[in-house]
């Protein structure tokens, strides 16, 4: 137990430590589309946020992309993050790749750990993977070889490529094509046996294990628990690049709702608190009248957009107040935000959510400040409008 405490403390301490090289050395690029051309290289971390992403320049170190089309053409050195409705992978990864996508389709070498979400999941012939390979989807499709662990639960499999490893299936349909050959073990959980084409090879170990449809059974537990440092992950980028617009297009709102957050802790604590519990309340009192039923769905998108963008505005918030306790007011009495000082709240709070109790109760006090501090910012912008009507 003691040994287990102290690792925690080692390896916060250690990240902690390596928080100024993390949190500068990176480029940040958003827009309606972000193109990196073939000649380029990005020798820091990059963060993308955009609605297409076509990346043909190398990048030296990670990459996280929350873009509605994403195209990687050229290889990266470090992890691949990315959530997009479309994702074409063709360069090499030297890291783990962790996609959440709607068609995703692996071209390129994966050195690292597959692991994909998706509806439908294609997977490149002439691709290898160094770690295992973890897929949830509608429809997946493989096609290469693989030496390692292959983990798939989707509605539909086709398994067309050579499995050397241990491969286990949770599906509807699984059909084995013409091209596949199956040395290693094959697990498999359906409603239906196998559907093998006759050229396929099946050398190894099939074991059929029949259901009645897709179910909680050991492989999706593990797909489930594979997916919780990814989810972890994700929610860091999506907030962070929350974080870029906020401090970068909204920053009048941003600065405002940050001092008013800091300079008014428990007021603004207070009204969080009241936000969450009354203003959904008030929601569904005015859902059930008939008259009041357009303010009941504005309000209810008010709520949202509070919730939403209070979990980037508590980094802000929380890397606002480090910087003017660092500085000791040297820059005056007033809370400078930047997207330096966001980054490093969005990463602290990112953090300390594994530590007990204390971790989770301070994300707790700074989300609901800020939601107070939202609430009070878009009441007074509401206010000062109707007053200058």
């Amino acid at each position: 137990m003691k040994s287990s405490i102290l690792a925690k403390i080692s390896i916060f301490l250690a990240i902690f430590a390596f928080l100024p090289v993390t949190i500068f050395a990176a480029e940040i690029r958003g827009n309606s589309e972000v193109y990196i051309d073939a000649d380029s290289t990005i020798e820091e971390n990059l963060y993308i946020g955009a609605g297409q992403s076509r990346i043909e320049g190398k990048i030296k170190k990670d990459a996280s992309i929350v873009s509605g089309e994403t195209f990687i053409t050229n290889d990266v050195d470090g992890d691949l993050v990315i959530l997009s409705g479309r994702v074409t992978v063709s360069g090499n990864i030297k890291g783990d790749v962790k996609i959440v996508g709607g068609d995703v389709t692996i071209n390129g070498n994966v050195e690292g750990e597959l692991v994909v979400i998706g509806g439908s999941i294609f997977i490149n012939e002439n691709v290898t993977v160094g770690g295992d390979t973890i897929l949830v989807g509608g429809k997946v499709t493989l096609l290469n070889t693989s030496n390692n662990g292959v983990h798939l639960t989707a509605g539909k499999v086709s398994l067309n490529g050579t499995m050397n490893g241990y491969t286990e299936v949770t599906t509807q349909d699984l059909s084995v094509g013409e091209n596949a050959n199956i040395n290693g073990r094959l697990n498999y959980f359906s409603p239906k046996r196998i559907s093998s084409d006759s050229e396929s090879q099946l050398h190894g170990q099939v074991n059929y294990n029949q259901i009645s449809s897709i179910q909680d059974n050991g492989i999706l537990k593990q797909a489930v628990l594979s997916f919780i440092n990814f989810w972890i992950l994700l929610r860091f980028v999506t907030t962070l690049l929350l974080a870029f617009l906020l401090v970068y297009v909204f920053k009048v709102f941003s600065q405002k709702t940050t001092e008013y957050a800091l300079n008014s802790f428990g007021k603004s604590f207070i009204i969080g608190i009241l936000t969450l519990i009354l203003l959904p309340l008030v929601v569904i009192i005015l859902f059930v009248s008939l008259i009041a039923l357009p303010i009941s769905f504005l309000l209810m998108i008010g709520f949202l957009f509070i919730l939403i963008i209070s979990g980037a505005i508590s980094g802000i918030v929380l890397g606002a107040l480090i910087k003017k306790v660092f500085k000791k007011g040297k820059d005056g009495d007033g809370f400078e935000i930047s997207f330096q000082t966001a980054t490093l709240g969005v990463i602290l709070l990112a953090i300390v959510q594994f530590v007990p109790y204390i971790g989770e109760l301070s994300r707790f006090v700074f989300y609901v400040v800020s939601v107070g501090a939202v609430a009070h910012s878009v009441y007074m912008n509401i206010r000062w409008r109707g007053v200058n009507k």
